[in-house]
């Protein structure tokens, strides 16, 4: 099984040659399944409790792959036996009423903060939420959030038992409703 899982996550978008920036790796990104979702009312509490759930979904999905996380706080945590610190509903509500004008969340499967910071992770969350409206000329309900997934191959292909990479992407839209996105095959950003 290890053989496979290798062979299917083994993929990986090289660095240029000669790049001289010290945060760029011999990789800067590996091949798998994506998934990015822009949608509005970020600053709603029934789109915030929707994302929850999408963060929830991700990290009970991944597991022990769950390995670190940046808070809203912009705090590194890694994984302990308790898992990871997730966002809900009204840490979200109180970052919105303390004047923040986004709130971001990432999960990675990087185990240390070494690697969080300098290799790509095989697994990744994204979500950024629009909480107020900035220098936009926007109404406030235009603002567009986002929620983006980065998934090992092996993990629709070998897992038991399988999960559907496609309802899942579909779960998330019936969620947010979004007004754009793309998923299916990519490379997993650092």
């Amino acid at each position: 099984m290890e053989d496979i899982r290798e062979s299917l996550d083994g993929f990986a978008l090289p660095a240029p040659d000669g790049a001289q920036d010290d945060s760029i790796t011999e990789t800067l990104g590996w091949v798998g399944l994506t998934c990015i979702l822009y949608f509005e009312g970020g600053h709603l509490p029934e789109v915030q409790s929707e994302v929850c759930e999408c963060i929830r979904e991700y990290v009970q999905i991944l597991e022990e792959e769950a390995r670190s996380c940046l808070t809203l706080t912009d705090r590194l945590v890694l994984a302990k036996k308790k898992g990871l610190p997730l966002p809900d509903e009204e840490q979200i509500r109180k970052w919105q009423e303390k004047g923040h004008r986004f709130a971001s969340y990432i999960v990675s499967s990087n185990a240390t903060r070494e690697d969080f910071y300098i290799q790509p992770p095989k697994y990744m969350l994204d979500v950024t939420l629009q909480l107020t409206s900035g220098d936009s000329c926007l109404p406030q309900d235009k603002d567009i959030s986002y929620i983006s997934a980065g998934f090992a191959p092996s993990f629709f292909l070998v897992n038991e038992p399988p999960i559907s990479f496609a309802e899942l992407v579909l779960a998330w839209c019936r969620r947010l409703k979004p007004v754009s996105g793309a998923a299916g095959w990519g490379v997993t950003r650092a």
